[in-house]
């Protein structure tokens, strides 16, 4: 079921790809049914799984590169003839998307962790020469649930779309917008199926696939900047949601800095100041009394779907310790608490949206805040 969920939801962002669950011994009839005659090239992050591939490939001539942290630039010193690849692994797939957008050809992607990276973002992400180059998709994606790792990670990573139906639901209601539901869909993929590496790469892979027609999300952008495992970062800002869904109420008069809040984003996150500037749009008086009435008016329904995120951040919770997460006692010190709590402030300034944190900046609520305690709250959350 979830694999028919991640096509339909491949085929709704207008992309071509087709994603096979199978053992790894199947790539190179999977490549010869893109390219059945010509040459190939293999691209790898290591060794460990080249030499199986390159055997299936012989009759294609395949030419072998490892895939480090070099520009891939270097990639186009690659004879002309090469027409399709095979990428086993993050790096390796994202190079090779690149070099099919920009070279032609055709893509088959191995991913080897089951948090999808590298298989459908719409462009390379940061930390690459060329961050930001618009990528197109692969064209097979062989996904041996014997190869994917990274679990804990991964649901940390999936449950982010939670957090990211939040942000977008709360936008529809101040901004009078439509909630996609894209998200949410993600979401419930990942209680319902996120018990092996199937159904954690589908939940994976349905949130990068909604991101590649949403805003830009703060959470998601937060646990950008955070890097590692997100799902410390979750269980705090889950809370945080929860809280302010369920028991906040606005302060009717209050002035945010948002100068101020912009150079400490751009301090924590390494973002330009200017770049994050134009996340900030200054509400009039008669706006801030519109967004108060109506706060107001969906209390109730808030506090409905902030009792839902804390049951829902409980049972990501057990699915992450169940896959090997466990809680650290540095976790609840000074450093990642408070990476993750200074990463929660200024994480309105991340997005345009009217998410969650920008309704707690714009109504006057971060500061009233106290410290978190980020252990009790990863605690709370594994149930």
């Amino acid at each position: 079921m979830c694999v028919a969920l991640l096509q339909n939801m491949v085929r709704a962002c207008g992309l071509g790809t087709r994603v096979r669950f199978c053992p790894l011994g199947e790539a190179g009839e999977l490549a010869k049914t893109l390219l059945p005659c010509g040459r190939a090239a293999i691209f790898a992050d290591g060794g460990a799984q080249m030499a199986q591939v390159r055997g299936q490939l012989a009759d294609l001539r395949p030419v072998c590169a490892v895939i480090g942290r070099e520009p891939l630039a270097g990639l186009f010193s690659l004879p002309d003839e090469v027409r399709v690849v095979v990428a086993l692994g993050t790096r390796s797939i994202f190079a090779a998307r690149f070099f099919a957008t920009l070279r032609g050809g055709f893509v088959l992607a191995v991913p080897l962790s089951a948090a999808a990276e590298g298989v459908f973002e719409a462009a390379l992400p940061q930390g690459y020469a060329q961050a930001g180059y618009p990528l197109r998709a692969p064209d097979l994606v062989l996904a041996d649930e014997a190869l994917l790792s990274g679990l804990s990670g991964a649901a940390g990573y999936a449950a982010l779309a939670a957090l990211c139906a939040e942000d977008l639901a709360l936008h529809a209601l101040f901004a009078e917008g439509v909630e996609d539901p894209a998200f949410s869909r993600a979401a419930e993929a990942f209680l319902s199926y996120g018990e092996g590496e199937k159904g954690l790469f589908c939940a994976c892979s349905l949130l990068r696939l909604a991101l590649r027609r949403s805003p830009v999300l703060p959470a998601v952008r937060a646990a950008e900047a955070y890097g590692g495992d997100a799902f410390p970062l979750f269980a705090h800002f889950a809370a945080r949601y929860a809280r302010f869904l369920e028991k906040e109420e606005p302060r009717r008069y209050f002035v945010p800095d948002f100068t101020g809040r912009v150079l400490r984003a751009a301090e924590v996150t390494g973002e330009r100041a200017a770049a994050l500037l134009k996340n900030i749009a200054v509400p009039t008086a008669a706006e801030c009394r519109r967004r108060i009435q109506v706060f107001a008016e969906a209390r109730g329904a808030l506090r409905a779907r902030g009792e839902l995120l804390r049951s829902f951040a409980q049972r990501a919770g057990r699915l992450y310790a169940a896959h090997g997460g466990h809680i650290r006692a540095e976790d609840g010190r000074e450093g990642a608490a408070g990476r993750i709590a200074a990463l929660y402030e200024c994480a309105a300034e991340l997005s345009p949206l009217f998410s969650v944190p920008a309704a707690e900046r714009e109504f006057g609520l971060l500061a009233d805040l106290p410290q978190s305690d980020l252990a009790k709250q990863m605690r709370a959350a594994c149930g």
